[in-house]
């Protein structure tokens, strides 16, 4: 058993989401951007938070694992293994066992009836401050960023990125977000043409879903 208690991991993992929150557009470090963070699920033993920041491209899991006694961040670039051949899979995983190595704290694994790639790293709560916290996040997303560039998964990734983005923006348009805002959001956050960011715009507040809306930058 964990000799940190359920409390003292809630109220690391409650900090962490703070940090992320908070913050510029224009900080240094990943930690200091302010991210759209949302808790998708909570529970005694259990509380995942995702949390998205354009700059990041891919979407952070931050996971309070009670029953194990840490804090594990996770990225999931939804590349699958299962349906690869046998030659094409055996130097894949050869791949991620020489990356295990070299990452250091950040490690991959397969999960899901895909066998999908996922990389994660375990965080210890007990003095876990800012600066470890977003050195192990730029890792993260160094040896993801090298894993995607590995296999040609670039193309999937900007997909996924612009479907975060989409999603956080209808979001936006939910709570009452005005077109100025969204616009905002998009040159600024984004980095899209004040173009294009007024099209979106005007397509979301129209009332189309954010999957069928099509975003270019």
């Amino acid at each position: 058993m964990p000799d940190v208690s359920a409390q003292e991991i809630r109220d690391v993992f409650n900090k962490l989401l703070k940090w992320l929150r908070e913050g510029s557009d224009t900080a240094k470090n990943p930690v200091d951007w302010p991210w759209d963070v949302e808790i998708v699920e909570s529970s005694k033993e259990i509380e995942i938070a995702k949390a998205f920041h354009p700059k990041a491209m891919l979407t952070l899991e931050v996971v309070a694992d009670y029953g194990n006694g840490l804090i594990r961040l996770v990225l999931d670039p939804l590349y699958p293994t299962k349906f690869l051949d046998n030659d094409e899979r055996l130097r894949l995983y050869y791949y991620l066992l020489k990356l295990n190595v070299e990452a250091g704290l950040v490690k991959s694994a397969l999960l899901g009836d895909d066998d999908g790639v996922v990389f994660v790293a375990d965080l210890d709560p007990r003095n876990l401050g800012k600066d470890e916290f977003n050195d192990t996040i730029e890792q993260l997303y160094l040896t993801t960023a090298s894993f995607i560039k590995e296999v040609g998964w670039e193309d999937e990734v900007s997909e996924l990125f612009m479907e975060s983005v989409a999603s956080i923006i209808a979001d936006k348009v939910r709570k009452g977000a005005s077109k100025a805002e969204i616009v905002e959001y998009l040159t600024k956050k984004v980095g899209m043409s004040r173009e294009d960011a007024e099209r979106l715009a005007s397509e979301l507040l129209s009332g189309k879903e954010a999957g069928k809306v099509r975003m270019t930058m």
